[in-house]
């Protein structure tokens, strides 16, 4: 199952640089967002128990599962007039996750189990990549990207 989670992310984010060269002549950006852990509404199903939750809050930077608006705000920045010069990138809306994750391998600290990678990465998902075009006038729209490229 991880094999095919980590082929996934690693495609998605060589896609959006891919397309993210491909594209910027015409003024596309192509940008991915990478959520971390993201809480659901109250009812809703959750495949990790109480305990594994409050673990993983313990591991992220700003103490706090995300909700679905972090990811929007940002998808929303990027589809706006003020990121028209990001392109190509894969940005993670997790708390600081990453980073800590990063940092804690850097400073020489012994892995982590694999029950706790898995853990983080089953929790991982990656929203459709972002383009925004301009028109003959200069006005901006924007769209999900689908499997063919914005005229």
């Amino acid at each position: 199952m991880f094999a095919a989670t980590a082929a996934a992310k690693a495609a998605i984010e060589s896609l959006a640089k891919t397309l993210a060269v491909e594209l910027a002549p015409a003024g596309v950006t192509v940008n991915s967002v990478a959520p971390g852990y993201t809480q659901k509404d109250a009812s809703g199903h959750s495949a990790l128990s109480d305990s594994a939750w409050r673990n993983a809050i313990a591991k992220i930077p700003m103490g706090r599962i995300g909700v679905p608006d972090d990811a929007a705000a940002l998808i929303a920045f990027l589809l706006s007039r003020d990121a028209g010069y990001i392109t190509g990138q894969t940005i993670h809306v997790d708390g600081g996750l990453t980073l800590a994750r990063k940092a804690y391998f850097a400073a020489g600290s012994s892995m982590p189990t694999r029950a706790q990678t898995s853990m983080v990465r089953r929790r991982v998902r990656f929203l459709s990549t972002v383009s925004r075009r301009s028109d003959e006038n200069g006005d901006w729209s924007s769209s999900l990207y689908s499997s063919a490229a914005p005229s």
